[in-house]
């Protein structure tokens, strides 16, 4: 069921075009804590939002997909616990 899972979930997974980044120096959104002291000092600019960078005509676009990286326990507790929940069988199963 867990393998079932996994694979739907990867399966499904696209790479986007543009992710989203914090976008630093707004008039409004969450306060950004790397500019308190200019906040203090009467700056207006200190806040942060989660958006997309617009996008620049000349500014080439990398167009590859996201890759995953799994970390894997190989330890020997993974052996010595086997017997009582199948987790080596789980993860073999991948």
């Amino acid at each position: 069921r867990d393998v079932a899972m996994l694979r739907a979930v990867v399966a499904s997974a696209e790479a986007k075009e543009r992710d989203r980044i914090w976008l630093r120096n707004q008039l409004g959104g969450d306060l950004d804590e790397n500019r308190i002291v200019d906040g203090a000092a009467g700056e207006f600019s200190v806040f942060r939002r989660r958006g997309v960078l617009p996008s620049n005509p000349h500014s080439m676009q990398m167009r590859r997909p996201k890759r995953v990286l799994f970390a894997v326990d190989v330890s020997a507790s993974m052996a010595r616990f086997d017997s009582e929940d199948r987790r080596l069988a789980r993860l073999a199963a991948c």
